[in-house]
């Protein structure tokens, strides 16, 4: 059992005659492919704006989708006033504050006015409906749609066909049905 011994020149060198340690190596710097920290915060940068672009062009886009179904809404209300004052049921008589509609497909609280129109043809009548959302408080707005349709007089009893009495005659009056002002039309006066 022998030890070993160290040398001077074992001492020295700073390895043991048993076991020898590898030399230390130096570690370089690669140049390693990648980005700066300036090539980062740039593409950030580029990053945000194209983002924000992107948000108001949303923004923008959402707008535009609310407003064309608030016109598309504000269509069906008129054609559907228009429609029922063509047949009748609404009187054509102009008012003077604005009439709740009934549309139950509707968010909205639409209400419309009647209005008559200057018509340049003879025995025509011009009927203007403005329609308006009335959960809408800005009171500044004159009305949503406006739709004017020219119609013939109801007073010249047009509408309905004539009639045949008793005898096999007819009647090309249309006296038997009710037309023009018993129908709710304006006699001519609006």
């Amino acid at each position: 059992m022998t030890s070993p011994t160290l040398t001077s020149t074992s001492l020295r060198s700073g390895t043991s005659s048993s076991r020898s340690l590898p030399p230390r190596r130096r570690i370089t710097a690669i140049a390693r492919p990648g980005l700066s920290l300036l090539e980062v915060i740039l593409s950030l940068a580029i990053l945000g704006v194209a983002c924000t672009f992107m948000a108001q062009s949303m923004h923008l886009a959402t707008n535009n989708a609310l407003a064309a179904q608030r016109q598309a809404e504000a269509e069906i209300a008129a054609e559907s006033v228009m429609s029922q004052v063509v047949a009748g049921l609404i009187p054509m008589q102009p008012t003077s504050t604005w009439t709740p509609i009934g549309i139950s497909a509707s968010t909205s609280d639409w209400s419309y006015i009647l209005t008559s129109v200057n018509c340049e043809v003879e025995n025509m009548i011009g009927i203007q409906i403005d329609v308006r959302d009335m959960s809408n408080q800005d009171t500044t707005e004159r009305s949503d749609l406006s739709v004017i349709r020219w119609i013939i007089d109801p007073a010249l009893g047009l509408d309905t066909p004539p009639t045949t009495d008793a005898t096999g005659q007819t009647d090309p009056s249309g006296a038997a049905g009710q037309t023009g002002a018993a129908a709710g039309g304006l006699n001519g006066k609006m």
